[in-house]
């Protein structure tokens, strides 16, 4: 029986394992239908909207009441790749709720820019808060660009300068006594960055293997 050589085994194994270990993971997509926010703030979710991953969210009641079925959905709104997240603030009562994430743009783009959009009755505000977590480095840190004071619909953008890989994003919204909110809408744009294409270094592999294939028969050759 003949033996294989260790560096043509070697060379096979580069061959196989290499491009399956370059392949990267990506969330499923985030259901456009309401859904409960325990679903979204289970340990370990995430999913996708358009080119953006979201994931670690959470929750929380400061003050006041959200109501008995509070709901996240998916949506893409012009450019941004959103979630909302629906809600019943009511009115006669003092709300505030913190809705925090980490979002992350997909293999080859880029976060360029925050939008948040708040549905409801005034007086009701919004701040942001977001702090690079990614590259570039030194991590960008956006502290209360966005604050959002109703009538109706207000809607405000954050550009993301310079252009963040992830972001944690901490939203904190807040309702007076008079007021009542119902949809807080989170979007990201994101834009394509240049990068090698893809299975651009196999051919170099091929070749490397190649060599060492034929390093391996020279050196049977010299010892038959």
């Amino acid at each position: 029986m003949r033996r294989v050589s260790p560096i043509v085994g070697v060379a096979a194994a580069a061959l196989f394992v290499l491009p399956l270990s370059a392949l990267s993971a990506w969330a499923a997509p985030c259901s456009t239908a309401a859904t409960p926010i325990s679903v979204y703030t289970a340990a370990g979710f995430s999913c996708n909207v358009g080119e953006v991953t979201f994931s670690n969210m959470s929750v929380t009641v400061n003050t006041g009441s959200i109501g008995a079925n509070p709901t996240i959905s998916a949506l893409i709104v012009g450019n941004e790749n959103a979630l909302e997240f629906n809600y019943s603030a009511g009115a006669g009562t003092t709300t505030d709720v913190t809705f925090e994430y980490n979002v992350a743009a997909a293999p080859g783009f880029l976060l360029t820019d925050a939008a948040s959009s708040l549905t409801g009755i005034a007086p009701a505000t919004l701040s942001e808060s977001l702090l690079g977590t990614g590259n570039p480095s030194p991590p960008l840190s956006l502290v209360g660009q966005i604050t959002l004071v109703l009538p109706t619909t207000s809607t405000g953008f954050t550009l993301i300068t310079p252009p963040q890989t992830s972001l944690l994003a901490t939203k904190d919204q807040l309702t007076g006594a008079n007021g009542e909110a119902s949809a807080l809408i989170n979007g990201f744009s994101v834009t394509a960055v240049p990068g090698p294409i893809a299975g651009a270094g196999l051919p170099g592999l091929i070749a490397a293997c190649g060599g060492l294939i034929g390093l391996a028969r020279r050196r049977r050759q010299r010892t038959a």
